[in-house]
């Protein structure tokens, strides 16, 4: 089946989208963006409270390393790249450490974290310096060993002092408190790296989402600036309809008027005239008012079985007369009996008719109708052609959109379009499917595929 839309939209360049829908996509644009911005400051934050604790938490370690070791570097000359170690447990009683050597440090953070290791008094004094890579000054050494005494109060423990950018751990050895200092700045070159590097994700990603937001909300809104500009197609299309019938009727009440000493019988033309541009416009509402019923969703009590084999019958005889009146020939080809199928009577009648008024209407004299009916399966295919004009290529696509007509010699006998926009609303709502083809050599053709009831079912239906 060919791709439609409601409406055909002649238009030779793309519409302006309006201020409406406009506002609309900006809305949805600002809601997406919002949505994104939340996830990503959440993922983010995550990402560098993450960061952090495993940052802090290599610090620790090596703090934990540097207090737990069973020999405790002392404090070199820079001139020597080699600390040895000393144990804790070998200080000897003048406060001098034990000099020997011991293996290397095994926790490899030490490398990276630089600290400072002494043995203070209970009194604060610094008793050993058994390292001081931190190379921190008295003033500063001192208020950071004031605040570790007392957050410890004679227990182990461990912090920070985010005033002196120290992380710190104590514990209680022979000689009084052991304690080790490590600098933040470990934390604080990764957290600076780490954040300049979210910021700059964030904001490629940002952009990025801006973009694909900006492409998504233009893409949301494509269906109802679509229905917008149907509605506006629609209104158009319907009010240049009833505008000539209204035109007429002004027109020929203006000349009544005129004439108001005028017998009924010298003025029937203009009465005859006005009944019919009447007939003309309660056509077109009625057309529309059952296009408007078929495309709402039907119940469905609404649907029941219906012989669609008898309502091909039907309609070609009704349509005998006109055809005749027009010197067409009537054939009905192959019609297979008791093709059953579910679905509203009045609307599958409508489509019937609508398909055989349409290949009388658009047909050359002499020309041909053809009706058939079969079965193949679970579907039923009804078949509606005329030898009439061929139907232009690029009208084909287009055939069932509201008041569209095609060439001049498919609009010369009127009509106001809509009877095959009816006809595929009714065959949509019927879970159906229709095309149309036109060659010079079979003509035009219509096809409705719809599903049938199983034989099962239709011969109970029958039985009753």
């Amino acid at each position: 089946m060919p791709n439609r839309s409601p409406f055909h939209i002649h238009t030779s360049s793309q519409k302006k989208i309006p201020p409406a829908l406009e506002h609309l996509q900006h809305k949805l644009t600002f809601i997406n963006m919002l949505f994104v911005s939340i996830v990503l400051v959440v993922v983010l934050v995550t990402v560098y409270a993450i960061n952090l604790g495993q940052w802090e938490s290599d610090i620790y370690s090596a703090l934990q390393h540097r207090i737990d070791e069973t020999a405790t570097p002392r404090w070199l000359s820079s001139e020597d790249s080699t600390l040895s170690l000393h144990s804790d447990d070998a200080v000897q009683p003048d406060g001098t450490a034990d000099s020997a050597p011991n293996s290397p440090r095994e926790n490899s953070l030490d490398q990276i974290v630089a600290t400072s290791v002494i043995i203070v008094n209970e009194d604060g004094s610094v008793a050993q310096t058994l390292e001081d890579s931190l190379g921190l000054d008295e003033d500063t050494l001192r208020t950071a060993i004031q605040d570790v005494l007392e957050k410890a109060d004679g227990t182990p423990t461990r912090g920070s002092n985010s005033t002196l950018n120290l992380y710190y751990q104590s514990k209680q050895v022979q000689s009084g408190t052991k304690i080790v200092f490590a600098s933040s700045n470990y934390v604080d070159k990764n957290t600076t790296s780490l954040i300049l590097t979210l910021l700059g994700a964030g904001c490629i990603a940002l952009i990025g989402f801006y973009i694909a937001s900006r492409f998504m909300a233009r893409w949301a809104i494509k269906p109802v600036q679509h229905a917008w500009e149907q509605q506006q197609q629609f209104i158009g299309n319907a009010s240049h309809e009833l505008k000539t019938p209204l035109t007429v009727i002004l027109a020929n009440n203006a000349i009544l008027q005129s004439q108001p000493t005028s017998t009924i019988e010298s003025q029937q033309q203009w009465i005859e005239s006005t009944e019919e541009e009447a007939h003309s416009m309660q056509e077109l509402v009625n057309d529309m008012l059952f296009l408007a019923q078929s495309e709402g969703e039907m119940p469905s009590t609404a649907f029941q079985p219906i012989n669609l084999t008898d309502i091909v019958e039907r309609a070609t005889l009704r349509f005998e007369a006109i055809a005749y009146e027009k010197g067409l020939h009537l054939d009905e080809k192959p019609i297979d009996k008791h093709v059953m199928i579910s679905g509203d009577v009045q609307r599958i009648r409508r489509l019937v008719w609508a398909l055989v008024d349409n290949a009388c209407k658009y047909n050359c004299e002499n020309g041909h109708v053809g009706i058939s009916l079969t079965r193949t399966g679970n579907t039923c295919h009804l078949i509606v052609s005329n030898s009439g004009g061929l139907i232009d290529k690029e009208d084909l696509p287009h055939l069932f959109d509201r008041f569209y007509r095609g060439n001049h010699a498919r609009t010369r006998d009127g009509g106001f379009g809509l009877g095959l926009s009816i006809a595929y609303s009714v065959v949509a709502s019927h879970k159906g499917s229709i095309y149309a083809t036109s060659t010079p050599e079979d003509g035009t053709i219509f096809t409705v595929t719809l599903p049938v009831i199983p034989d099962k079912e239709q011969r109970e239906i029958e039985e009753k």
